[in-house]
């Protein structure tokens, strides 16, 4: 469904509950995985309006992202645990505990690494709940605005302009990250 005048068309038709079901659609693409979530985001923006498509496709993009993470956090820990304990990967957990807030915004500041992925990959690390949720909020503000805000209408140079800055300020943290470890 990457016609985005379908897109819009159908979540326009739940009349009052489109905000909802925008929402649980982008959870439904985070866990199967089979819609983008970038014409979801546009189609927010064209039913909505921009400044409500934004939260909506925000919150949208948080629910799913946080579904992702329990998903892998829970049905996968166990297997993630064992493979840890067999292969003596301890001090790799203890330097996520310590760095989750620095990690996860990290991951997310790189917008051109697939959202969801991401999130089932932090959900199997030893990233807290807590440091997931306050660090997505924040770094999934990129991705967004890119996707959402901008959408179709960014030129090659604009997106690639775009993806450069977000990659200095990845490296920015990952630079602070590093000299903080002393690796």
């Amino acid at each position: 469904m990457d016609n985005i005048y379908a897109m819009n068309g159908y979540i326009a038709s739940f009349d009052s509950t489109s905000y909802l079901m925008s929402t649980l659609l982008m959870v439904f693409q985070a866990v199967i995985a089979l819609l983008s979530s970038t014409t979801i985001m546009q189609a927010n923006n064209d039913v909505f309006g921009m400044a409500v498509g934004v939260v909506v496709s925000w919150i949208g993009l948080l629910a799913g992202s946080t579904v992702c993470f329990l998903l892998a956090k829970f049905l996968l820990g166990y297997f993630v645990k064992f493979i840890i304990k067999k292969f003596k990967l301890e001090k790799i957990g203890d330097f996520v505990i310590k760095n989750g807030d620095s990690i996860v915004l990290l991951s997310r500041m790189l917008i051109f690494l697939p959202f969801d992925v991401i999130s089932y990959i932090l959900g199997l690390s030893n990233v807290s709940f807590k440091s997931y949720i306050r660090s997505t909020t924040l770094g999934c503000i990129p991705y967004l605005a890119m996707h959402s805000y901008f959408g179709v209408n960014l030129t090659v140079s604009i997106k690639y302009s775009i993806y450069g800055v977000c990659i200095l300020i990845a490296l920015s943290i990952l630079i602070l990250l590093l000299k903080k470890v002393r690796i």
